[in-house]
């Protein structure tokens, strides 16, 4: 399986939302912040939402929220959200299917030893100014 862009442009999102703790930012700024074209912005966003990891309202007046802290955002639940369809082993020789299924099983369990807070600088700079206090 490939990490593609989107897992990277979703992830760089989440990591940006992060940082934004308190204040609802619109598709728009975020897409200008991280030098995402509007359309791809905007799709990444809706995924997220629909995968329940962010939370929003269309329109003036509108924006984008973390769903959760970022310690509970886990890394190998937004890759599996956002490849959800890319993930399809039932079209594989039976014979092989069990070793890609535990392939995958291990990515993920991998993925998940990491939430969105382990990746995101902006909680890591708190966490050492907040250990240095």
């Amino acid at each position: 399986m490939l990490l593609v862009s989107r897992n990277y442009d979703s992830l760089r999102i989440l990591i940006y939302l992060c940082g934004q703790v308190g204040y609802v930012s619109t598709t728009r700024e975020i897409s200008e912040a991280l030098s995402l074209s509007l359309a791809v912005c905007r799709r990444q966003v809706w995924q997220l939402r629909h995968a329940g990891l962010v939370t929003g309202a269309r329109g003036y007046g509108g924006g984008v929220t973390l769903a959760a802290p970022p310690e509970k955002i886990l890394i190998g639940y937004v890759v599996a959200a956002i490849e959800a369809q890319r993930l399809q082993t039932n079209d594989l020789d039976p014979e092989c299917k069990p070793i890609f299924e535990r392939a995958v099983g291990s990515f993920f369990t991998a993925l998940n030893r990491m939430t969105v807070r382990d990746i995101c600088p902006t909680c890591q700079s708190r966490i050492e100014c907040s250990s240095h206090s």
